[in-house]
């Protein structure tokens, strides 16, 4: 968008002008004249105003830049105040409103819960708990099993090992 407004604005500037003022904002104070003088001036509007051009040109394109985002910024500003501000559970929170639910939905069934056999001091034994349970001993039995010697002097025997 600069480089149209400078052939709009500025379309007389010297090339080496150019580059400097489309790679810079500040080379329009440090590089390029502020007035070109030609030698031989016939008349007042012969004077070419170079750092005025140039200006006119990077404001035509910020104009642009607003016009675009200003608009943009305010529609995101009224998106926002509609936003409902909700508060997150706290990990203690989700926990207990877990529990919770899971209290109701098995009270509607009439099924005990972990929550309230351990109240009860009972333990809760599901088909998982019981499967697990002898997948141990097996595990544990093949680890240090007893010697088959043992096992079958103890048969008609009644002394202790």
């Amino acid at each position: 968008m600069l480089q149209v407004n400078l052939g709009k604005f500025a379309s007389d500037l010297p090339p080496q002008y150019l580059d400097a003022v489309i790679n810079s904002p500040a080379a329009v104070w440090d590089t390029v004249p502020e007035v070109c003088v030609p030698i031989f001036i016939l008349d007042i509007a012969d004077i070419q105003m170079y750092r005025e051009n140039c200006l006119r040109a990077y404001t035509e394109t910020l104009r642009a830049v607003y016009i675009i985002g200003v608009p943009c910024a305010i529609l995101a500003f009224c998106g926002a105040l509609f936003i409902k501000n909700s508060k997150m559970q706290t990990k203690a929170e989700e926990e207990e409103a877990i529990r919770k639910a899971r209290e109701e939905a098995a009270a509607e069934d009439g099924t005990v819960t972990a929550g309230d056999a351990e109240k009860r001091g009972e333990r809760l034994h599901d088909s998982a708990t019981v499967e697990r349970e002898e997948e141990e001993a097996v595990a544990l039995s093949s680890v240090a099993p007893v010697p088959q010697a043992a096992v079958e002097a103890g048969k008609g025997d009644n002394r202790v090992l």
